[in-house]
């Protein structure tokens, strides 16, 4: 364990180093644990690069990144919503949240736009075994950035599903 006072401390060893697409799309912004989606057995991981651009384009629409945790492997990407929304500023595993016992993955584009509200946010859930989006939250006003920043809570409301807090700015808030 970590000692402050300590003279010397361990050094972990370097497991794995990963990059993203260009120097520019922000890889490693936002990273969290995610249950294991490919049936190794292993925890997997995810990684949220707000910047990233898709190919042919010059908009900051943002991508997320899953991979293996036990061998690093790519296993599936995710691109934002929409233009300039900055898709994976947060990101979030969650063992189970819709009862099929796959893991969920929560990622926030705080700058996404619904019609008249700009700036609204969302965070968007997708099934951790395949990427298939499940629901949608969009934020409650404009300018609330909801998706800023997400955690997984664990089963707080009593049920054996997971429960998420999304984030957006109090001033915009309902």
């Amino acid at each position: 364990p970590f000692d402050p006072w300590a003279r010397t401390m361990r050094v972990a060893a370097v497991l794995l180093v990963l990059e993203g697409d260009a120097a520019s799309d922000r890889f490693g912004t936002a990273v969290a644990p995610l249950a294991d989606v490919d049936g190794d057995r292993a925890p997997d991981f995810v990684v949220g690069a707000p910047w990233g651009k898709p190919p042919g384009t010059t908009d900051a629409t943002g991508s997320v990144h899953v991979y293996s945790g036990a061998t690093g492997r790519p296993l599936y990407d995710l691109v934002g919503p929409s233009t300039n929304s900055r898709f994976g500023q947060s990101v979030a595993g969650m063992d189970d949240m819709d009862g099929d016992g796959d893991g969920v993955l929560d990622a926030g584009p705080p700058y996404g736009s619904s019609p008249g509200l700009p700036n609204n946010g969302s965070a968007h859930l997708y099934s951790g075994a395949n990427g298939a989006e499940i629901h949608v939250f969009h934020g409650p006003a404009p300018g609330a950035y909801l998706g800023q920043s997400v955690a997984a809570l664990g089963a707080v409301a009593g049920a054996r599903l997971d429960d998420l807090a999304p984030r957006w700015l109090a001033a915009a808030g309902p």
